[in-house]
């Protein structure tokens, strides 16, 4: 594959050097400005001025002819619109230079930088508008300590506003979502901008009618209405003037801001400059200065709304035009003409001498014998027929007043700010127009082996990096919201990314709705001198909602492609739209976030394509199903996950697995499939669990199921032992329907809790040994199993995997209703016992219900059932905890429960009697008073020396409920000397 592309180069270059021999000149060297030169040269240095300027009308780039080497020198400058094609042209085929070479500076004012050579350098500046693009192509492509920079911060294109031939062009990175205006339109329902006296409404409750316009993303006419919630209260501002001495105009704006986003911040001025007799609205919009990336300076956000419908009396609508290929072409956009946003880096003359509100909302003259006389009212509006739109002032106008009814003009907006096309999904039904690759704004660099190392690049709205074979990106700073990176490293061992992408941006995104009206009211104005006259009262108000507009915008790895043998990620990512690592093995560093965020997008098969060592010591969370291996013929190798692991739904299948950080799959099941896995740290599900494999070990982990916890381990399940290692809590039971070969879960605890009346199965292959101590080894045995039922109509049922089946659990710990009412809530299946040593329920109350299938094992000391005891000897030994608490066993048999004797273990008299049969003796018969429930072991030896050795003779288990004298023979004497020895073990 490189040897073709190679090949491909190479070719380029032979058309490129054949097509150079029609060139007039072999070099041209500018040392003096020049403006729109036509070059014929095979090289070309650039070291002062060169200025494209488009005068036909057309979208024709600067352009170079037979060239083969172009450089512009420190000094150089090219600089025009609508933009520089840097490529050799001959006989209208564009082919590659050999060299390019930039120190300088390259301006495209508004429009495009295209490069396109073998060998590129640009250690020097280019720069595009807004709505321009820069692109760069080569073979070598090294950009290393240079900037590119499409868009600086709020100096956008200023777009048209063309008020009398009803034209517009909108600033860069402004595109409109609806709009609709007229006069009697049909606006239907009751609203409201002020309200006193209405109980029925909330204070400050605000509200457009519900009214027409043409939305683009839905593609037709429909009705919007414009409100505020308790999270963006609409702000008021009200303007009042005078213009003579019997007309009255009032203006009045409703603003709603963004009360998440506190570095945004607006203000409102009246503008009578332009306006004749009536008054122009500017909104400012600004926010908290961001740094721009290429020079350090500080970048002054600021945009502009003006609503201008008071002046012109009535709104129409204008023409929306883009420019395409040179020419201004209608967008199938449109605009309120009384409506526009301006993008500027400066204050608009009318907002800087603009006035600000000179009154209070409500005030407003209401005495029609002296209009300065000011009171308070309501403006309310009520709607008449679905075909008019009827105004009605509640307020004491002289009885007589020519109209206290109305009719209104209104315009409507909607526009998107910014870069956030993608994020908000302006065009959902067309994913083009939603598209970064489509959008202005953007840099795009494509070569086979890159350097970005220290450049500095911003994009006002996409950055798109291609490498086909090496890249370097030390210390760079890339800087756009939206990221393309399509990476291919084949020469080096290791491509690793670190620290290239910011989490966040600073760019104005996000939505603007406006609804404005203009009407009048005339009433007769009465004077005590007489002079009756008629007074008009002019009203004006907008409606703002800018609580969408934010400044602060997390960076979206669009597309994000990377190719190499190892991967290692330190970054923050979130990929859209596509997204693949195809490497034999990644590793997601600690400062690493990658962030899926669009449903759409999984993690499995077809984004890690060859993946078969995966790391994560980071973040990485999925909005859709993440599956390691799970989704492919052959399972990963490796997976190891010290960082966090976030998903709808998880699923791992490896040779080795192991997970010291956190697994959560917040919207389904948790599945781990593994030869051999060591879990510690925590998972979550909002259902099922499973943990498969060969060898798994639990240790230090902490798990939470909404459904089941399924386990199937064929060889060893363990963990360390120590009581409360592992905590796990299910919400649907649990399930071993295989037995390990080995292993115990004795520092696990397992809690399962059955709601309200549910029915909850616990499914277990554990051998059933007996109620011996045995059965707590290499059988799957349970530290501490807690059951708790909501209420008496719960039920938790255990059942065996096949005909006989056992549970031995350490620790039974019976909660809520089945603490109190087990007989009812707890269920044992035939084919099952359910082995305990010690409950926080007197285990005498236990011991054989459900017809001996619930077994209390006393003589089992585990980590959570055995105490230590000190005998009156000083002697130290370890008992079953519940039957050291019993208030039923008297172990020593002095009359006294265990639980209630402060020495239960001391007071036994084994009063032994050996008594011998036959002369010489043939047998040996020894007694002794035996204590209730009892187990003995009488021991021998043949000498009393300094250290005895003592044979078992047999044991004994005197079960009875109360004591008595015991016997055991020794038949086997042989005529030798014997000593006897009789202890116990208390149990």
């Amino acid at each position: 594959m490189i040897k073709l592309k190679q090949f491909g180069w190479l070719m380029g270059l032979c058309l490129a050097a054949t097509a150079a021999r029609g060139a007039t000149m072999i070099l041209t060297n500018i040392n003096a400005p020049l403006v729109n030169p036509s070059f014929n040269a095979v090289s070309v240095v650039n070291n002062s001025t060169v200025t494209a300027s488009n005068t036909t009308f057309t979208f024709e780039l600067f352009k170079l002819q037979n060239a083969l080497n172009l450089t512009n020198k420190v000094s150089g400058r090219f600089i025009g619109y609508p933009g520089y094609d840097f490529s050799t042209i001959t006989n209208s085929i564009r082919l590659p230079l050999a060299n390019f070479v930039n120190q300088g500076t390259i301006n495209a004012t508004s429009g495009i930088v295209d490069i396109f050579a073998t060998n590129l350098a640009s250690p020097g500046n280019i720069t595009v508008a807004a709505d321009g693009v820069a692109r760069l192509k080569g073979f070598d492509v090294n950009l290393s300590r240079g900037t590119i920079q499409a868009g600086s911060g709020a100096a956008q294109s200023p777009g048209f506003n063309d008020i009398l031939n009803r034209q517009y062009q909108n600033p860069g990175l402004i595109q409109d979502i609806y709009w609709g205006t007229g006069t009697n339109q049909r606006i239907t329902g009751r609203f409201v901008f002020e309200q006193d006296s209405d109980a029925y409404l909330p204070e400050n409750m605000y509200y457009s009618p519900l009214h027409e316009v043409i939305d683009r993303r839905a593609g037709g006419r429909t009705f919007v209405q414009l409100t505020n919630s308790g999270l963006n209260p609409f702000a008021v501002y009200v303007y009042q003037r005078r213009t003579q001495s019997t007309n009255f105009h009032y203006y009045v704006v409703y603003l709603a801001t963004n009360s998440v986003d506190t570095n945004v911040f607006a203000d409102v001025r009246f503008s009578d400059f332009n306006s004749g007799d009536d008054t122009e609205v500017f909104v400012e919009i600004r926010t908290t200065p961001d740094t721009d990336v290429i020079t350090g300076a500080p970048i002054d956000n600021r945009l502009y709304f003006v609503d201008r419908l008071g002046p012109q009396g009535n709104s129409v609508l204008s023409t929306g035009y883009v420019l395409d290929g040179g020419f201004l072409t209608p967008s199938g956009a449109s605009r309120p003409r009384s409506m526009e946003i301006m993008r500027t880096t400066g204050t608009p003359f009318e907002f800087f001498s603009g006035s600000p509100s000179n009154a209070t909302l409500g005030v407003f003259p209401r005495n029609p014998v002296d209009p300065l006389a000011f009171g308070t009212y309501d403006i309310k509006a009520i709607s008449g027929n679905p075909d008019q739109t009827i105004f009605n002032f509640i307020g004491p106008f002289a009885p007589g007043g020519s109209n206290e009814f109305v009719v209104n003009a209104y315009a409507a907006y909607g526009a998107e700010i910014g870069s956030s096309v993608f994020g908000t999904q302006l065009h959902p039904g067309s994913p083009g127009l939603s598209d970064p690759t489509n959008a202005v704004g953007r840099i795009e660099i494509e070569g086979q082996n890159v350097d970005l190392s220290l450049a500095r690049m911003r994009g006002e709205n996409l950055l798109s990096i291609r490498c086909t074979n090496s890249i370097s990106v030390s210390n760079a700073v890339l800087d756009a919201p939206n990221v393309n990176l399509y990476l291919t490293n084949t020469t080096r061992p290791a491509l690793t990314l670190t620290n290239i992408l910011a989490s966040g941006v600073k760019r104005f995104n996000g939505q603007v709705f406006a609804w404005s009206a203009d009407w009048f009211n005339e009433y007769l104005l009465s004077r005590p001198a007489g002079g009756n006259s008629n007074a008009t009262a002019f009203f004006h108000v907008l409606v703002l909602d800018i609580s969408k507009v934010g400044i602060s915008q997390d960076v979206v790895t669009d597309r994000l492609v990377v190719n190499s043998t190892n991967v290692i990620m330190n970054n923050t990512l979130r990929p859209g739209r596509s997204f693949v690592i195809d490497a034999h093995a990644v590793t997601f560093e600690s400062n690493n976030v990658l962030n899926l965020f669009s449903s759409a997008v999984d993690m499995g098969a077809t984004n890690l394509p060859n993946v078969r060592h995966f790391t994560n010591h980071g973040v990485v969370s999925v909005a859709g199903l993440a599956k390691f291996g799970s989704d492919r013929e052959e399972p990963f190798t490796n997976v190891v996950n010290t960082g966090s692991l976030l998903a709808a739904g998880g699923s791992v299948r490896s040779r080795y697995f192991q997970n010291t950080g956190s697994f959560i799959a917040n919207g389904g099941a948790l599945d781990i499939t593994a030869d051999d896995a060591d879990i510690q740290g925590t998972f979550s599900s909002a259902s099922d669990i499973l943990l498969a494999g060969s060898n798994l070990v639990l240790n230090g982990h902490v798990a939470s199921a909404a459904g089941a916890l399924n386990l199937i381990v064929t060889n060893s399940l363990s963990d360390s032992g120590v009581p409360g290692t592992n905590v796990i809590n299910c919400g649907y039971g649990f399930s071993l329907p295989l037995k390990p070969a080995r292993g115990d879960l004795l520092g696990t605890v397992i809690t399962s809790t059955v709601p309200a009346f549910a029915s909850i199965s616990h499914l277990w292959a554990g051998e059933d040994r007996g109620a011996t101590a045995a059965g707590f080894t290499n059988n799957t045995a349970l530290g501490k199993l807690a059951v708790s039922c909501a209420g008496n109509f719960s039920l938790a049922a255990f059942t065996g995997a096949g005909t006989s089946n056992a549970l031995y659990v350490d620790r039974l710990e019976l909660l809520g209703s089945a603490e109190t009412n087990f007989a009812n809530v707890l269920s044992i299946d035939p084919n099952i016992v359910l082995y305990f040593a010690s409950a926080n329920v007197p285990p005498e109350s236990l011991d054989g219900q459900f017809g001996g299938r619930l077994r209390w094992v006393r003589s089992y000391l585990g980590p959570n059932s055995s105490s230590n005891v000190v005998l009156a000897s000083g002697q130290t030994i370890t008992v079953n905890s519940s039957l050291l608490a019993s208030t039923a066993i008297d172990s020593d048999g002095d009359g006294t429960s265990n639980g209630a004797d402060a020495s239960p273990f001391d007071g036994v008299a084994i009063d032994s009697r050996v008594t011998f049969i036959g002369d010489p003796p043939t047998a040996a018969q020894i007694s002794w008073n035996a204590a209730a429930q009892t187990t003995y072991r009488v021991e021998f030896t043949t000498a009393l020396s300094s250290a005895p050795v003592w044979e078992l003779l047999t044991t004994l288990t005197h079960s009875a409920a109360t004591n008595a004298v015991v016997t055991v023979s020794d038949t086997n004497l042989g005529g030798t000397q014997r000593y006897y020895r009789v202890s116990y073990t208390p149990q």
